[in-house]
């Protein structure tokens, strides 16, 4: 769940802004972590 995310959308539908911008799940953290203790390194690329 992205709490930060969600408690932005949630600021921006009241202050009547309409330009969203998702954030990164939770959930993709934790399999991130997951494969990591794996002993796979992974590194995420953003734009």
């Amino acid at each position: 769940d992205d709490v930060q995310g969600r408690t932005k959308m949630y600021k921006n539908i009241v202050d009547g802004e309409h330009e969203m911008d998702a954030g990164m799940p939770e959930s993709f953290n934790v399999l991130v972590k997951e494969i990591r203790s794996l002993g796979i390194n992974i590194e995420l690329e953003t734009d």
